[in-house]
């Protein structure tokens, strides 16, 4: 459960996130079906390429629109460029301030 002061629920950017990860998982789904229960990922290399493209422009997305407020910062791009998945997601559903300038939505004008 992401907590109210979590600064991506407070900046009401947590759609981002969801959209942004939704993406892959998506793909990730539509492969897993396609071999599980048709014909198999040959068969639709055509539409697999198609999904892969849209999969890494939603994430790409969501690295450049979720930002601090403040400074302008990159959050997503900023955080997965720094830890591997598991720490990044952990970490990112629960900080408070911008890693960057100390912004906290929480209480705002002052550092956390």
């Amino acid at each position: 459960m992401i907590q109210k002061a979590a600064f991506i629920r407070a900046t009401h950017q947590l759609w981002k996130l969801v959209a942004a990860l939704a993406c892959p998982i998506i793909l990730g789904l539509v492969i897993l079906y396609q071999e599980w229960f048709g014909e198999g990922v040959a068969a639709f290399r055509d539409n697999l390429i198609v999904l892969t493209v849209l999969a890494f422009i939603g994430f790409a997305w969501g690295c450049l629109s979720i930002i601090c407020p403040k400074c302008h910062c990159r959050l997503l791009a900023q955080t997965v460029g720094q830890k591997d998945f598991i720490s990044w997601v952990r970490w990112f559903v629960t900080f408070t301030a911008c890693p960057k300038c100390r912004f906290s939505p929480v209480e705002p004008g002052k550092a956390a």
